[in-house]
């Protein structure tokens, strides 16, 4: 069979046609199809037997958010400067009422924190580090590994610090010398990405995973806050219950194939627009 070429027309569900996409044989009778775009459907996997040039494909994007190993929320160490009507304020200093901004220009209120704080973390729970200027940092930041980073220049998809860092993406690294972190956790009136110190990621977002590594008494007071939140298993029911996430959010399979073109995966910064 002919291989496919490097893009081919396709169209996928969400009335989204003809779009480009790369198309990656993975193994003997499946192909990864990866649309140019990242917005809700992600990769769809058919066989490259009877699958045709210029076809038409349909299908849902997975609703489950990525599973990024350890689960360790999306959170900050202390310290870590948020970007506030004001101007920058530490995480710690943070609390239910007060007003964050958001990188869309928007103004944000807080409508819970908690803590996550660990003894003895393995590995794949201690912070990650990112080094001044790597994704616009504009000093050393530390983030938990569940951290959603936007990355990708052509469009702001999000990843996990934790794969990032275990990807071997210069300038980040586990801080394996921080082994019983305390990680603040901000939920906004609406998932969105914020600028800390100059690295673009999103806060909290109460997914099933999420909701289960909090600790039962913080896990408590957000189902009192959001009581719609339990039962909340898909990414759907948890949109309901509150907001959809900020961007699409990779697959360890989507990851894999940006981590192929080095270039899709490049330092983004509010300098660059890229929320």
């Amino acid at each position: 069979m002919r291989p496919f070429p490097p893009l081919s027309p396709i169209t996928v569900a969400g009335g989204a046609t003809s779009c480009q996409a790369k198309w990656h044989r993975r193994r003997r009778a499946e192909v990864i199809v990866l649309p140019e775009f990242f917005r809700g459907s992600a990769l769809a996997c058919i066989n490259h037997e009877t699958a045709r040039q210029d076809s038409s494909m349909t299908g849902s994007g997975p609703d489950i958010m990525p599973d990024a190993g350890p689960l360790i929320p999306a959170g900050f160490v202390a310290g870590t400067q948020i970007a506030t009507p004001d101007g920058p304020r530490r995480v710690e200093a943070l609390g239910p009422g007060d007003a964050v901004r958001a990188t869309d220009g928007r103004t944000l209120p807080v409508l819970w924190c908690a803590e996550t704080r660990l003894r003895d973390a393995p590995e794949a729970a201690r912070p990650v580090r990112i080094k001044p200027g790597t994704f616009g940092a504009r000093e050393g930041l530390f983030i938990a590994p569940g951290t959603l980073i936007v990355v990708d220049r052509r469009d702001a998809a999000l990843v996990p610090a934790g794969w990032l860092a275990e990807g071997g993406v210069p300038g980040l690294r586990v801080a394996r010398g921080q082994a019983s972190p305390v990680y603040h956790h901000l939920l906004l009136a609406e998932h969105a990405v914020l600028d800390t110190g100059g690295v673009l990621v999103t806060p909290f977002y109460p997914d099933a995973q999420a909701r289960q590594a909090l600790d039962p008494a913080a896990r408590r007071s957000l189902h009192f806050l959001m009581p719609k939140l339990q039962g909340a298993e898909r990414v759907s029911d948890v949109t309901r219950a509150y907001a959809p996430p900020a961007h699409p959010c990779l697959s360890r399979d989507e990851f894999a194939l940006l981590r192929e073109d080095a270039a899709m995966i490049a330092p983004v910064g509010p300098e660059a627009g890229a929320a």
